[in-house]
């Protein structure tokens, strides 16, 4: 090969390598935005089922697994006669990591308002403003639909 003819074929590789990567980040790009809509949705909906003290609607975000673990907590503050309402207030998404094509995990920091309001009596039975909390989300693809498959207190 002369050097033309090689420094036309390195070009036309670095061309492909280019063009390539540009591709991937454009799905790259798609997938985290979807990743995102799918946590934001999942704590709209972990809100509204808290306050009506029924895990169902997360099964549209949520994996089966996460969903009963939500039930389990509802149950136990059934138990003990409390209700939470909640607001979400702020969201930082910290990072996001692809483990492959159909896992990743998320990490947040959210800033959350809580009451404990008694079932029976409707007085509040406490009142948090502004809690921060750092939580990780682990997210599996499923039909093309990122859903919620954990969430655990993350590290700072």
């Amino acid at each position: 090969m002369q050097i033309p003819e090689k420094i036309s074929f390195i070009c036309l590789m670095l061309l492909t390598v280019i063009v390539f990567l540009s591709g991937c980040t454009k799905s790259d790009k798609k997938e985290v935005e979807l990743i995102k809509q799918s946590v934001m949705r999942y704590d709209q909906l972990l809100e509204a089922a808290y306050v009506m003290m029924v895990p169902g609607p997360l099964k549209e975000i949520a994996t089966e697994e996460q969903t009963r673990k939500v039930m389990h907590h509802m149950y136990a503050l059934k138990e003990g006669g409390i209700r939470i309402e909640s607001e979400l207030k702020e969201m930082e998404f910290l990072d996001i990591n692809f483990l492959d094509d159909k896992r990743a995990i998320v990490r947040t920091k959210e800033i959350w308002d809580f009451r404990q309001v008694n079932f029976k009596t409707d007085k509040v039975v406490l009142d948090e403003k502004d809690v921060i909390h750092n939580l990780s989300y682990e997210l599996i693809k499923e039909n093309d639909k990122w859903l919620v498959n954990s969430v655990s207190v993350a590290e700072k």
